[in-house]
């Protein structure tokens, strides 16, 4: 088999994995227009719909092939590494290529209610008088979830050098990304993940972004960051807003699988800047299906980053 015809193939099964991902076949213009913003909400990172439709083959341009940038962001996106990954794996005889890691939940579009995660309620068998102690014990657990991670991220040794205070601003992705030891990379800007700690993120979302709409109260300095796709930006016929309610329950579940912890740069909050809002993770009582809620549990971060996990749920 020809070098070309065996990377025809590739294209192939990487396409096939993302249309199995967002439950659709990309047949019209709003299919990839769809896509583009799936990738955006899911990467923060922006791929024309020009470009998929080139890969698609719904323009027919043979002059050029894709970019191993757009190749690369379009594997991320189905949770693989790399293009290069995804095409090891997808070269392989008998290997599933739906991604590295399956998701559980269904994503099936048009279905805006269906595999949401939720804590099962206790049996309704069971009266309010015979378990009177268990809304308490619940309070208190809940207390305990989130106050003892706190008490000992702030009881840690003094010794340790604060990287960053809320407050402090930035004029650049780059400013703020080296005080991690971050090598800048115009390919990922909104969010970096920390090297070696897969689970610490930068995350720089734009206050009031038009798409996605980071909602908060400013003058507080956002304790809370509020995501999600607003129905305004979105066509009013049925199928459309089936698929903005499915779009925002995919970044919901996704939300709860990974369960970051994220360092909060904010743009265009005080000024054009980026402003530090400190240490958020996924608040569960205030998040559902609809939108995810991020709030702040501390106000800086030390060298000891590693305590940084003592916030994941």
């Amino acid at each position: 088999m020809s070098t070309n015809n065996s990377q025809e193939q590739i294209y192939a099964s990487l396409r096939n994995a993302i249309e199995d991902t967002i439950g659709r076949k990309l047949r019209t213009p709003k299919d990839f227009d769809i896509l583009a913003e799936s990738i955006s909400g899911k990467l923060h990172q922006r791929i024309s719909p020009t470009t998929l439709k080139r890969l698609w083959g719904y323009l027919h341009d043979t002059s050029s092939r894709p970019r191993q940038s757009t190749l690369d962001l379009l594997a991320r996106f189905i949770d693989y590494p790399s293009f290069d990954t995804f095409s090891s794996i997808a070269s392989a005889p008998n290997t599933p290529q739906t991604g590295p890691n399956p998701p559980t939940t269904s994503t099936v579009v048009g279905d805006p209610v269906a595999d949401t995660p939720s804590i099962t309620p206790p049996s309704s068998s069971l009266s309010l008088s015979k378990n009177r102690f268990l809304l308490p014990a619940l309070f208190l657990a809940t207390l305990l979830l989130i106050g003892l991670p706190i008490a000992i991220y702030s009881l840690r040794s003094p010794t340790h050098h604060v990287i960053v205070r809320k407050g402090q601003k930035f004029s650049s992705y780059e400013e703020y990304q080296k005080l991690f030891g971050i090598t800048y990379d115009p390919r990922h800007t909104y969010f970096v993940r920390l090297p070696e700690m897969p689970h610490i993120a930068l995350w720089a979302p734009e206050y009031h972004h038009p798409t996605w709409h980071n909602e908060g109260d400013s003058a507080a300095m956002m304790p809370t960051i509020t995501e999600y796709y607003h129905p305004a930006d979105w066509p009013t016929d049925s199928a459309s807003i089936a698929t903005l309610a499915q779009i925002n329950k995919e970044r919901y579940v996704r939300a709860v699988e990974e369960n970051e912890v994220r360092l909060v740069f904010m743009k265009d909050l005080v000024d054009t800047s980026f402003v530090f809002l400190g240490v958020y993770n996924l608040s569960y009582s205030r998040s559902d299906s609809t939108r995810v809620v991020f709030s702040r549990l501390a106000d800086e971060v030390t060298d000891d980053l590693e305590s940084l996990n003592l916030f994941r749920h």
